[in-house]
């Protein structure tokens, strides 16, 4: 679920990590990893913390389990400038999808 969020971040160049988080509906048992691509770097995945259980969401979408997640971006060393993140969920079978995108602008910092 990602309705009513603000799809553009803005940080300073000293900003070395952004959190994104969500939950996800699954129709079959959860058997992925949460990551992230911004511009067209590599993905990331990791052990992301899922924290807790959302399960008892599920079925108002048609869904088996629910799972929220919380995710680390490391933006250290960005330029400043827009960048396009995706946050992504794969799945057992290596099939990748976006959860969400938005829009990180970097900015100078000022100290």
């Amino acid at each position: 679920h990602f309705g009513g969020w603000n799809r553009v971040a803005t940080v300073t160049t000293a900003e070395k990590y952004l959190m994104a988080w969500g939950w996800a509906a699954f129709k079959a048992d959860f058997d992925g990893q949460y990551g992230y691509r911004i511009d067209d770097a590599d993905e990331v995945f990791g052990d992301y913390d899922y924290g807790s259980d959302v399960a008892s969401v599920a079925p108002n979408y048609g869904c088996v389990t629910a799972h929220r997640f919380y995710i680390d971006i490391n933006i250290s060393g960005l330029s400043v400038g827009d960048h396009t993140v995706n946050v992504l969920y794969k799945n057992g079978s290596g099939e990748v999808v976006a959860l969400f995108t938005f829009t990180l602008t970097v900015t100078e910092d000022s100290n």
